[in-house]
């Protein structure tokens, strides 16, 4: 019941690809803090306690599936002179003029982000706006095909797609989700797209194979995975030809250069294309 007044000695700023902000800060027992917030697998990567914390994980992906937005929180207690040693040197990078400056800043963040206790979550509700379903619905009916890229988690991104009708029950689900044996997904949903043979459909695998191919398919990809596959243009060139298969299209987790490139990728499969971009950037 009683106020307690913090001492901010700096902050460490949000920006799209950190997927985080923290705040340093001395607290009236002198303690000297760092407190983080943000993107559950930038937090989760950078923290001790992970294996502790697994109902409160639980719990995020109960609210991420509910379609809200979650951020986990850590903290980071730092001795007098690992904080008087950050502040010299991250006085001194945000000095440099030119690139090698935030280079040397996001270097310096990284450093100092490490060994976070986890210590709780945030969820927040973030309400579509009237009539985006069926907006979505006219414009699909139009013929124009829909691609959703986002910052939200797949399971948050899921449920948005579902709610806008989007991602509809009776369709098949493309998930690149893991960068494990990504090429051999890539060549395996490629054959089956392009699969033109209903005798070989039926007898390789009757049930899977053509009711695959007689249902429209949504394909929902990460950002990790798409780094993995960026890195071969071969990959990238195989992955354009599954998405302009598909009915519906969900990249999660994907920063706005991601973005970017990602409308890039799908120009330079189809040049003749006619893309337009909308959103809060």
């Amino acid at each position: 019941g009683e106020e307690v007044v913090y001492e901010l000695l700096d902050i460490l700023e949000f920006n799209s690809v950190r997927k985080r902000m923290s705040v340093i800060v001395r607290e009236p027992g002198e303690r000297v803090l760092l407190i983080c917030k943000g993107a559950d697998n930038k937090i989760i990567e950078r923290s001790y306690n992970v294996h502790e914390r697994q109902g409160l994980l639980e719990v995020v992906n109960e609210y991420a599936i509910e379609g809200l937005r979650t951020l986990l929180l850590g903290i980071r207690v730092l001795s007098e002179n690992q904080f008087e040693e950050f502040r010299v040197k991250y006085g001194k990078a945000k000095t440099v003029i030119g690139e090698e400056r935030s280079e040397g800043i996001a270097f310096l963040q990284e450093e100092i982000e490490q060994k976070l206790e986890i210590i709780g979550a945030t969820a927040i509700e973030d309400k579509l706006q009237d009539d985006i379903a069926d907006t979505i619905y006219f414009l699909k009916s139009a013929g124009i095909k829909i691609w959703v890229l986002t910052g939200d988690k797949v399971e948050t991104a899921m449920t948005i797609g579902r709610s806008t009708k989007l991602i509809q029950d009776k369709m098949n689900i493309i998930r690149l989700t893991t960068i494990d044996s990504l090429k051999s997904q890539l060549i395996r949903n490629y054959k089956r797209l392009y699969s033109t043979s209903l005798k070989a459909s039926e007898h390789s695998n009757p049930h899977n194979d053509f009711h695959y191919n007689s249902l429209p398919t949504a394909l929902i990809i990460s950002g990790d995975s798409l780094i993995s596959i960026a890195k071969n243009k071969l990959d990238m060139k195989i992955l354009g030809k599954i998405a302009i298969k598909c009915e519906a299209v969900l990249c999660c987790r994907v920063s706005p250069k991601q973005k970017a490139e990602i409308v890039k990728m799908l120009r330079n499969v189809l040049p003749k294309a006619r893309t337009l971009s909308i959103g809060d950037g």
